[in-house]
């Protein structure tokens, strides 16, 4: 706990978890928090012992398409990242996701190189919850693309079990709040305030 208390969320994944169900944790926990953060700079750690058929034996069984998917959803909610690579040891599986996320983080949106002031105009206009259905819609493609998942019943119940953990947190300790007061005490202890 101490200074950390309040800054990190641990996604507990079945044993046995492929992309898809992987995925879901994602936008149905992982996601709308980060969302809610709203952070200015991300810092992307890919550790890819998560392979199906890493040596390491995680116990997942995750293919490169879900990193590039998870990726993307990075960037488009916080396009200032950096990423490293952390664990995994199956080469040819590594090799393929560092092609994948580099491919997503490299590849520049089309309205970027649209005029800036336009862009931001017709954002606005959008509206917010515009914006995160047509973003919600666009995690709901990929998944349709793997065959229209849908979990089964156990993983919907771990899913709700730590969304309501989560929710029950934050009527103390709200997600913004946390990383608000972890700066604060941060600075507070260095004496500058």
């Amino acid at each position: 706990a101490g200074k950390g208390k309040g800054f990190a969320l641990n996604v507990t994944v079945p044993k046995g978890a492929a992309d898809l169900e992987y995925y879901y944790l994602w936008i149905e926990v992982a996601l709308p928090q980060l969302k809610e953060f709203a952070p200015e700079f991300l810092f992307l750690s890919v550790g890819t012992d998560a392979l199906k058929g890493d040596p390491t034996e995680s116990g997942l069984c995750l293919t490169e398409a879900v990193f590039g998917k998870i990726s993307q959803d990075c960037k488009e909610l916080c396009p200032s990242m950096l990423c490293t690579l952390q664990g995994g040891y199956l080469a040819e599986g590594l090799w393929a996701v560092v092609q994948t996320v580099l491919g997503v983080l490299c590849v520049e949106r089309t309205d970027e190189t649209e005029n800036d002031a336009t862009h931001h105009e017709e954002e606005d206009q959008l509206g917010a919850a515009d914006n995160d259905a047509a973003k919600c819609c666009a995690s709901q493609e990929f998944l349709a693309e793997f065959g229209g998942f849908v979990p089964d019943k156990a993983l919907a119940a771990h899913c709700k079990s730590m969304q309501r953990a989560i929710q029950s947190s934050a009527k103390w300790w709200p997600v913004k709040q946390s990383f608000e007061h972890g700066l604060c005490q941060e600075g507070d202890a260095s004496g500058e305030g």
